[in-house]
């Protein structure tokens, strides 16, 4: 029997949706195997069978008859055996049927299978194993089993990639040993760090909450192409939930934990009408202080913060949709404690400060995609607004000036409000024929503010010997235009090449007040200086069999130049530094194991970083400004693998290793730092992951947990190698264990990390005297989660 189809020519998935209503065939999509693929227009008369045919055509997915009214499209590898021959009944007369939104339950042989995991940092959707570059993903269960509550947790589960922190202002994030510990307004980091594909331009804003995020993705190594300034070591996308079209769903969650922890979680997520969807998302996070100060009696790291995600979908046709999403976060605590080596009651978690620490955030965001589809490709636009506004005083010294022999104590008053507004216009094409590509313009608008207040303490009686105010202002307009087109030569072998060009000018201004030695100040406004690079990518893959692919790569990125707004001459003010590149040339391989039942991921890299910007002391005037002073050489390898044990357990393991040190980094007539490690550059990094699914009560239960294990190799946080400054390797263990019903709407949960309560260094100091600031302690608790 023939009927009369109609659909339009998009999305492969809305188009099997269509014929599923014009037919009264329930049509099962595998989302992660239809999505990527588009379909041409039908319009006449069809049988079902030839109706599928034309639509699948070319995608290399294929349907399977579930039972006489259900159909599933797929990918071939999820069918076994492959789809009856035989002829299935015709419908009578159409009848709508709801969309499922899963396959159903796998057949024994396919039990044991990893499940794809999709990623999106390349500017298209692609399965994880067939993208020819080092990328760490992590999903919203994943992030959850593991106790994954901010990316300095993200960073320890990922090779070559640290995360730590000086203060709550200055989060410290290292890839494969490219990082910066600068604070200047105009400066930048090599990694950046994007959500919902919005830059982030400070990471003053990036030490969040990893709540309603639908994944996490790390890219290690130059993504300059893609990504542009500041991308030089690594990027790092964060991806949020999106409004659902499909299905209704409400989600709440409460906890409770040690330090007097609670926690409160809520979403609504589902369609408002046939074109509308909405999501709404709500955290409230607060827990006692595991720090305290015996001075004051102040209670210090300790949590309060609240967060709210909200987004709406309008996808009127197969072919545009807009997504309109806003977030809104804040928090405050009592400030970190930085806990004086040797002296007082000699507990690493209590300070002798004596000062009113105190830390205040506010986050604001907003975005909007647009998606049109063509058979050709999507044309997509994203605008984006980016503000943050904080305010922070700590003790930059470790010991109140009362109980110092000598020198002063520091007291710093820090206000910062970053703000962006960015533009980007994206074609990308359709995955056909022998070429596809994915090109785009990018426009960005910064206006950065950044106050620091400082006050010193002389030794003894306290008497105030320093005052200074440091006003720093940076204006950022940057434009990008970028191209990658990948090839197939053959069957099995891919080149694919990008390029992308950067312009960015700064216009900065300082005001520095020294109310004590008034002839020291000095205003400068209106400096500004323009930069631009190229940044070319090429990749040549082998893929010998759908299980394999090797690949050679060669990228580059750069970070934008800057100046130093926190000089305290203008002289140092005054002179530029210019942007800093990274090479990377890299060998890969990725494997699917015995029938996708585990994978195995290696990289081999060696990366010349160039002109790289150090903050160095000039021996002749005691003085010290950012200059482009060193060159390094960064080499190491990447392991990541996982297995299905059984149809219950699975395993997961990384591994880093990483040689990074100084080519030339010379002060003055000496060697300086050359042949030193840089900062930030552990050795030797490793994870091990388990995770299981147990049935009980006869399948109406389940028991499920994961456990981690990670080890971070000692590194020091500086390029100096001072002994002082060095951070023992140290390992944390942490997990989550639960019972939930079948159907997953019920959950009741046990979670810890660092349950051995191993005290592991944040970051040393040896301002004034030796202080160290500690991770957090054992932290534990129990949580109920509700699904519907």
């Amino acid at each position: 029997m023939t009927i009369d189809i109609q659909t339009e020519a998009g999305r492969l998935e809305s188009a099997l949706n269509a014929l599923a209503e014009q037919t009264g065939y329930q049509i099962i999509v595998f989302s992660e195997d239809a999505g990527p693929h588009h379909s041409a227009a039908l319009n006449g008369q069809y049988t079902l069978e030839s109706a599928l045919d034309a639509l699948l055509a070319g995608t290399g997915l294929e349907y399977r008859f579930v039972n006489a009214r259900t159909i599933a499209v797929a990918a071939p590898w999820r069918f076994s055996p492959p789809r009856s021959p035989e002829p299935r009944p015709e419908p009578s007369r159409p009848v709508p049927q709801p969309k499922p939104s899963l396959l159903p339950p796998p057949e024994p042989d396919r039990a044991l299978r990893q499940a794809p995991v999709i990623v999106s940092a390349l500017k298209r959707d692609e399965e994880l194993q067939d993208v020819p570059a080092p990328i760490t993903s992590f999903s919203a269960p994943e992030l959850e089993l593991s106790g994954l509550q901010n990316l300095r947790d993200v960073a320890r589960l990922t090779p070559n990639f640290v995360g730590s922190t000086f203060n709550n202002t200055q989060p410290i994030f290292a890839i494969r040993g490219g990082s910066n510990t600068f604070s200047a307004i105009a400066t930048s980091k090599p990694i950046v760090i994007y959500v919902d594909e919005i830059y982030l331009p400070r990471f003053s804003s990036a030490d969040f909450d990893l709540f309603d995020v639908e994944r996490v993705e790390v890219l290690r190594g130059p993504q300059g192409t893609f990504f542009g300034r500041n991308a030089a070591a690594g990027a790092i996308i964060l991806t949020t939930e999106a409004p659902s079209l499909d299905t209704f769903e409400a989600r709440f969650s409460a906890e409770v934990g040690n330090l007097d922890a609670y926690g409160l979680r809520g979403s609504l997520n589902g369609p408002l009408s046939d074109d509308f969807a909405g999501k709404l998302s709500l955290s409230r996070v607060e827990r006692s202080g595991y720090g305290r100060d015996l001075l004051s009696g102040r209670e210090q790291d300790d949590l309060a913060r609240t967060s709210v995600r909200g987004a709406l979908l309008w996808q009127p046709n197969s072919r545009f949709e807009a997504l309109l999403s806003a977030d809104y976060a804040s928090d405050r605590n009592g400030g970190r404690t930085l806990s004086v080596i040797g002296q007082g009651d000699r507990n690493r978690r209590t300070s002798q400060l004596g000062i009113d620490q105190r830390f205040e955030r506010a986050i604001f965001g907003g975005s909007l995609r647009l998606t049109y589809s063509t058979p050709a490709g999507d044309w997509i636009s994203i605008t984006g607004a980016r503000l943050s506004e904080s305010d922070e005083a700590f003790g930059f010294s470790g010991l109140n000036f009362a109980l110092l022999n000598s020198g002063f104590q520091q007291v710093d008053h820090i206000s910062e409000s970053p703000s962006s507004l960015t533009q980007e216009f994206r074609f990308v094409s359709t995955e056909t024929g022998t070429f596809n590509f994915v090109a785009g313009l990018y426009l960005l608008a910064e206006d950065s503010n950044r106050i620091v207040d400082r006050e010193r303490f002389a030794a003894g009686a306290g008497r105030l010997i320093a005052e200074l105010r440091v006003d720093q202002n940076v204006e950022t307009e940057a434009y990008a235009a970028y191209a990658d087109g990948t090839w197939r030569l053959s069957d099995t072998v891919d080149l694919t090449a990008g390029l992308r060009y950067s312009v960015e000018t700064r216009t900065a201004s300082l005001d520095f007040n020294d109310a004590m030695l008034p002839t020291a100040s000095f205003s400068s406004s209106g400096l500004d200086e323009s930069f631009d690079a190229l940044t070319p990518r090429a990749a040549l893959v082998w893929r010998p069999s759908e299980d394999a692919t090797y690949y050679a790569s060669a990228t580059r990125g750069f970070t934008a130049g800057g100046f130093n707004t926190e000089a305290d001459t203008i002289e140092e003010f005054s002179a530029p530094f210019g942007p800093e590149t990274i090479t990377s040339y890299e060998i890969g391989a990725k494997f699917n194991l015995s029938g996708r039942r585990g994978y195995l991921n290696l990289a081999a890299f060696h990366q010349d970083y160039d002109d790289k910007q150090e903050f160095v002391l000039t021996p002749d005037t005691g003085f010290g400004t950012i200059v482009n002073a060193a060159e390094a050489t960064l080499e190491g390898v990447e392991i990541e693998a996982g297995w299905r044990l059984n149809d219950v357990v699975s395993a997961s393991l990384s591994y880093g290793y990483l040689d990074a040190r100084y080519d030339d980094f010379r002060i003055g007539d000496g060697p300086g730092n050359t042949g030193n490690r840089l900062g930030s550059s552990p050795r030797h990094q490793f994870a091990l992951g388990l995770e299981g699914e147990w049935l009980l009560l006869e399948g109406r239960a389940q028991l499920y947990g994961r456990t981690d294990i990670s080890y971070t190799d000692a590194y020091f946080t500086g390029a100096t190698n001072d002994p002082d400054l060095l951070i023992e390797g140290y390992g944390l263990f942490g997990g989550t264990i639960g019972l939930r019903s079948a159907d997953g709407g019920v959950a009741l949960e046990l979670f810890g990390s660092n349950l051995l309560d191993e005290d592991y260094v944040l970051i040393p100091s040896d301002f004034v005297v030796q202080s160290e600031y500690l991770g957090p302690p054992r932290l534990y608790g129990v949580r109920l989660r509700l699904k519907r």
